[in-house]
């Protein structure tokens, strides 16, 4: 066993994880159920001693919604062994896995299924034996990450999480794992089911050299098989340690930096310990003009003091920039605090950003220091600076403009020397329009605005991209060319993040010696095999071609009214879910519709 860190940098936790090759019985200590959501409810759904369960607008369905975007008979769930099969029974409007319309599937733990309006997702939950033995259910101990972390960012306290992960193909109940260390568990500790072979334990304000020693008595307890080589015994069990804030600054970074630390692990080194953010110095590789250019600005920026905003697709990096620009400035030496503003509640994001003294409200004990505070003479980054409240917004506009702080509470106003950072996915400019966002905010964030490329932009990086990554898991298998290929063809929604977990996805998949086309996850091979298929431009397109010109407004128009045009009928006329099958909003949803009536008529 040995505490050294796995070397890799990827802290985020994707789809693709849950894909790995888990297919186990269910666990005896839990049972399966569907987490069934509409727009107006949800609720859950036991399999109890059924094997299937049908799901449609009326009887002999087993769960009835009177929902006309659902066929009377619209999908039905098998329970199997190594999981749940969906399977599509000839419906109007289909069953969606993924983005992507699927006539049958087999999904896992955390999968999620969309039938007409209705979101299905899969979950277990712990039976009243499991319950019993202190076993949270997935999204139980998924929630109680997320409450912890909060309240890491609030009252500055560590927290741990140990991923423990079955080497042995057998099936490992989730009660086996957690009564081997049920006598050095607290009662403020948590333990539950992650997926099959797998167990999440949280420790709750817990630096990481406390869950290692956590952690080796687990894995002592596992010591059970002999190596017939050496006559040594070694470890049934793996664990995986990731500590916030050392490894992470979200709960999702944190469970990602676990689980990979939990897959660097081995038989003989079954303990690995994810790294702190602060030991990646090594730059990402920056090949395009528009990343040299971006790479030059943060060179003159780093000299002064001026608010920057960095704006970019989610994804793309904005994060690893602002680190950047820190490490560039005088301010080097001085801490560098990060904040995702999405991810705090709107009744904490003042105190944790400024602070608030004693008795400022229930539960506040002590006087406590807010991330400003913390940062004088340093730096913030407000990541998702668009998602602030309205009151935060005021607050943050106050201490931009006066360069002072006032904790929850406080009766005076506090100095400090901060320069901010900030960065968002949204387009703040048209939220200040819409009275969602602080004009006044808006322009004392932007004195420098810094867009950050797509990386479907810039695909000459792809492949330095993935040779980074490869050198950060610490492996060096080759990667096929036509894997590169591959990946060059395909938009990346997600940009260098999404990348980053199909590097991840490949390298747990791979036979050891090649990364081939056949390690990349079925959307991205399905996607390169279509880009390869040229189509001709033609009227039917909704494109009109003259001497080879393309009219690409009447391109765009003809695609938008389609795509309106089926969401309607799915909705059976229905705006108000028409808009929400698009994911718009419904005033634009109106006037989108609104504008192609009125080209629609001009044609006619």
């Amino acid at each position: 066993m040995t505490d050294k860190p796995v070397q890799n940098s990827m802290q985020t936790l994707t789809a693709e994880a849950h894909e790995q090759a888990w297919a186990a019985p269910w666990p005896p200590d839990f049972e399966l159920l569907l987490v069934i959501s509409t727009p107006q409810t949800s609720q859950a759904v036991f399999f109890g001693e059924r094997t299937s369960l049908t799901v449609g607008r009326c009887a002999p369905a087993d769960i009835v919604f009177d929902d006309p975007s659902l066929s009377r008979l619209h999908a039905c769930f098998h329970r199997e062994e190594s999981g749940v099969r969906v399977v599509d029974l000839d419906s109007r409007n289909g069953t969606w896995l993924a983005g992507q319309r699927v006539p049958e599937a087999l999904l896992q733990v955390g999968n999620t299924i969309v039938v007409g309006a209705i979101s299905i997702g899969i979950q277990m939950a712990a039976s009243s034996q499991a319950a019993m033995l202190g076993i949270c259910s997935s999204t139980e101990i998924l929630r109680r990450v997320e409450d912890e972390c909060v309240r890491s960012h609030t009252f500055h306290k560590p927290v741990s999480i140990l991923i423990v992960r079955a080497l042995c193909s057998e099936q490992v109940g989730a009660g086996e794992i957690v009564a081997s260390c049920a006598s050095v568990l607290r009662p403020v500790d948590a333990a539950g089911w992650y997926h099959p072979g797998t167990c999440m334990i949280v420790l709750a304000e817990t630096p990481s050299a406390v869950a290692a020693r956590v952690a080796e008595q687990i894995i002592e307890s596992s010591r059970v098989v002999s190596d017939a080589a050496t006559g040594k015994p070694h470890a049934r069990w793996v664990c995986g340690i990731a500590c916030l804030p050392d490894a992470a600054s979200t709960a999702e970074e944190l469970i990602g930096a676990a689980w990979l630390a939990s897959c660097a692990a081995s038989a003989t080194d079954a303990l690995r310990i994810a790294p702190r953010l602060d030991s990646e110095c090594k730059p990402k590789p920056m090949r395009s003009a528009a990343m040299l250019e971006l790479q030059r600005m943060l060179e003159r920026l780093a000299r002064y003091h001026i608010t920057v905003l960095l704006v970019g697709e989610t994804g793309s990096g904005k994060e690893v920039f602002a680190r950047e620009l820190h490490q560039k400035s005088a301010r080097r030496e001085t801490p560098l605090k990060v904040v995702n503003c999405a991810a705090i509640p709107d009744t904490l994001i003042e105190s944790v950003l400024f602070g608030h003294v004693k008795g400022a409200f229930t539960g506040a004990a002590r006087d406590h220091a807010g991330l400003f505070a913390q940062a004088d003479g340093g730096t913030i980054f407000l990541d998702e600076v668009g998602e602030l409240s309205p009151d935060a917004q005021a607050a943050l506009l106050r201490v931009l403009d006066t360069q002072q702080i006032c904790p929850v509470g406080a009766s005076r106003e506090f100095k400090v020397d901060v320069r901010v950072i900030a960065a968002t996915h949204r387009d703040l400019a048209a939220m200040s329009q819409d009275g969602r966002f602080r004009l006044d905010l808006y322009h004392r964030l932007n004195a420098v605005v810094l867009q950050i490329p797509a990386l479907r932009q810039r695909p000459a990086e792809i492949e330095p991209l993935v040779r980074y990554f490869l050198q950060c898991l610490g492996v060096s298998p080759r990667v096929s060319p036509e894997v590169f290929v591959c990946l060059a063809a395909y938009h990346w929604p997600g940009n260098v993040r999404e990348l980053r977990n199909v590097v991840e996805r490949a390298v747990a998949l791979h036979d050891g010696m090649e990364i081939a086309v056949a390690d990349l996850p079925e959307h991205i091979r399905v996607h390169a095999a279509t880009a390869g298929d040229p189509r001709p431009l033609s009227s039917s397109n909704g494109m009109d071609q003259l001497d080879g010109i393309v009219d690409l407004r009447a391109a765009i128009d003809a695609h938008e009214r389609s795509l309106i045009t089926e969401a309607l009928r799915r909705s059976d006329g229905s705006r108000k879910r028409a808009a929400y099958l698009l994911r718009l909003p419904m005033r634009t949803f109106e006037r989108k519709l609104q504008s192609l009536s009125r080209r629609n008529e001009r044609v006619q």
